[in-house]
């Protein structure tokens, strides 16, 4: 048997121990899979996530390198984006005394988003030490992206800058150090 049922509002019962329930029998479903359910402010409405895979490095003071990169859909342009990522990084070896700053940022459709670039520096070591090992650090950077209306589709990447222009920097050095990026949608 099939039908189409046409209703306005439905409501469960004000009293009982189903009070203001709608109950979907168990077996049976609730079928929203033509993305027509509206969220309730707040919640998740998808998730999303990559691992960045290629390997790169710099000499140069202020290059930026990709870490990862999501191509993101929203199912609403009304949402907000919660995107958290993480990026490992490391400096070389070397054999004088060093200062090395390396500071990971969110790219939004090619634009910088996150941190404030004035606060940057997130991630960093000065060593007196003339003989110290590479060194390795994660850098975690997260921000809520709220424009007034987000595209019908987004590149979102994490990527890195070299603040020591005499030392190496490698993102995604192996598979152990990799980036990745969240994104969650979440309805307004």
């Amino acid at each position: 048997m099939s039908g189409e049922l046409i209703v306005q509002t439905l409501k469960g019962p004000t009293s009982g121990a189903n009070a203001n329930k709608i109950i979907v029998p168990s077996g049976h479903t609730l079928d929203a899979s033509g993305g027509t359910l509206v969220p309730s402010a707040g919640a998740v409405v998808q998730v999303e996530s990559v691992q960045g895979s290629a390997t790169s490095a710099t000499t140069s003071a202020g290059v930026a390198r990709t870490g990862a990169t999501i191509s993101f859909t929203p199912k609403f342009s009304t949402s907000k984006l919660l995107i958290i990522a993480r990026i490992p990084v490391k400096f070389n070896r070397v054999t004088s005394v060093v200062a090395a700053w390396a500071a990971p940022y969110i790219e939004v459709d090619g634009a910088r988003i996150d941190p404030n670039p004035s606060l940057d520096y997130e991630l960093g070591i000065s060593f007196g030490d003339t003989n110290w090992n590479d060194f390795r650090m994660v850098g975690y950077v997260q921000s809520l992206y709220e424009p007034a209306s987000l595209p019908s589709s987004l590149s979102i990447s994490i990527k890195a800058v070299n603040y020591a222009s005499t030392q190496t920097l490698t993102v995604n050095e192996n598979t152990y150090y990799k980036s990745y990026i969240t994104v969650m949608e979440i309805a307004q």
